[in-house]
This record gives C-alpha cells, sequence and structure tokens, in this order.
C-alpha cells in the first residue's frame, strides 16, 4: 500500500476513526431492512446521524485548521522580527502562563507544562534580543502551594538562564493576567509591552491587557498554519486534530464570554 493510503486505514482503526466506522456500521445495520420508523425510533436515528457529525467534524484537520488559523490572524498579527524589535517602544516583556505539569516525577513536584515551556523559550530570546525585563504571570488557581508565576522563574533562571523582575502571582485566568499585571508595572512608570502568548490566543489576551489600561505589541508563538492548504489527510479523523479543536473551542468560548461580560453592566 502507499503511505497516504496506510495512513488512511490507520486513522480508521485509531480512535476517534474507530468509533466512527462502529456508528457508521450500526446505522447501516441500522438502516439496512427500512422498517417503518416509529417516533421514537426516528428521533433515535437523527441523534445517532448529529452525533456522528459533531464527532466527524471534530476529529479532522481540516477543522482544526480552519478554526486555529482564524484565532492566529497570521496576516494581521505577524511574528515579531529582528526589525520589529530594534524599534519597539515597549519596556517590559509580558509572558502569560500556560498551565503546569503536575506532581512531575521526573522534575520532582510541579514544573511548567509543554506549552507553557514554548511561551518561556520565546520570551527568553526576546529579552536576549532586547534587554527588555521580564514579568510572568500566573497564579494558584486550585490553591496548588506555588503559583504558576513562581514555577516560570524557576525554569527562565535556571533552565534559561534569563532574570525575572517581576511575578504575578494573583491571576485565575487572562483577564486576571492583565489587571494585576497592569498593577504592577504601573509601579515603574511601565506601560508598554511585548506580550508573550500563543498565536492562537492572541487577540483575547491583547483585549484584556488593552482593558486594563496597557499598551502592548504582540508577541505571538506556536503559529499552527503559516498556510491553509488541505490534503486528503486532513479530512481523515485523528487525535492529533481533536486535540487541536478543543483548544481552539476553548478560545471561542472565552471570546463570547469576555464580548459578553463587555456588554452587561
Amino acid at each position: 500500500m502507499t503511505p497516504l493510503i496506510t495512513r488512511m486505514v490507520e486513522s480508521l482503526i485509531m480512535p476517534p476513526g474507530n468509533v466512527l466506522l462502529l456508528m457508521g456500521l450500526a446505522l447501516y445495520f441500522f438502516l439496512r431492512e427500512k422498517p417503518q420508523p416509529t417516533s421514537s425510533r426516528r428521533y433515535g436515528l437523527w441523534f445517532l446521524v448529529a452525533a456522528m457529525g459533531v464527532l466527524y467534524i471534530t476529529s479532522i484537520q481540516a477543522s482544526a485548521t480552519f478554526l486555529v488559523r482564524n484565532l492566529e490572524q497570521a496576516e494581521v498579527l505577524p511574528p515579531l522580527g529582528d526589525a520589529d524589535l530594534a524599534r519597539t517602544e515597549a519596556q517590559a516583556i509580558v509572558i502569560l502562563g500556560y498551565g503546569r505539569y503536575v506532581d512531575a516525577p521526573d522534575y520532582g513536584g510541579d514544573t511548567v507544562s509543554t506549552g507553557g515551556l514554548a511561551r518561556l523559550r520565546y520570551g527568553a530570546r526576546l529579552h536576549r534580543k532586547t534587554g527588555l525585563p521580564i514579568l510572568v504571570s500566573g497564579g494558584r488557581p486550585y490553591e496548588e502551594a506555588r503559583s504558576e508565576a513562581a514555577l516560570m522563574k524557576d525554569v527562565l533562571e535556571n533552565e534559561f538562564q534569563v532574570p525575572v523582575r517581576w511575578l504575578e502571582e494573583k491571576s485565575r485566568n487572562t483577564l486576571e493576567n492583565a489587571l494585576f499585571t497592569q498593577k504592577i508595572l504601573v509601579q515603574d512608570g511601565i506601560n508598554h509591552v511585548l506580550l508573550v502568548t500563543h498565536a492562537r490566543d492572541i487577540s483575547r489576551a491583547m483585549w484584556s491587557i488593552e482593558q486594563a489600561g496597557l499598551t502592548a505589541t504582540p508577541a505571538p508563538t506556536l503559529f499552527k498554519t503559516k498556510s491553509f492548504t488541505i490534503g486528503p489527510m486532513d479530512w481523515m479523523p485523528g487525535p492529533a486534530a481533536s486535540a487541536a479543536i478543543g483548544p481552539a473551542l476553548h478560545e471561542y468560548v472565552g471570546k463570547v464570554y469576555y464580548w459578553l461580560k463587555n456588554l452587561l453592566p
């Protein structure tokens, strides 16, 4: 078999493809004899079809690419280049937290998550290019022993050898990241920052930081969709697509929530 066919077969025997395949077979045998449907049987059929449709749409890379690309806004908020950094008016770098690797046995306790590590890596790069001081932001949303900001500081200073000047340790969400960060930075006369977060999160993070009264230059990282090309495998179900769609949908829900929060008194 060609590599493409092999990958297609694999996508059907691994979840979520195997679930879709089994549901498709159930639907086929359900309709095979075409009995006169009762009302409850008809409703059950519609729910089964709807479930298959939702599962399929949320399991393919084509959906993930479409959702994430719209969030990343690559044409509007491109990655920062050396020329952008050379002329920046920012006075500090703000790195937003992205969860933790809980009770990591290989690190002897909590440390930053994989996504958080990527943000720290990019923040360290920006610091080396600009010399700007760093603020890390992340609290203890579940009353953990140490704040996420403290974990981020440990990684930056001990693994990247980059100093951290400020820790924002009270926030539980993006809006609180911005509000508490502004309260810290205003004491040093800082009102313009480079804002480091995932490319897909940058729109809501920028809105939050501006609501808090800071000016921000977006510094997005971890772009997932440089182009919008769709190939045959992008229509096949797979766990990677499902993993990408979840955070993207979370971001859309967050944008709607903040929009409603802004409308309501």
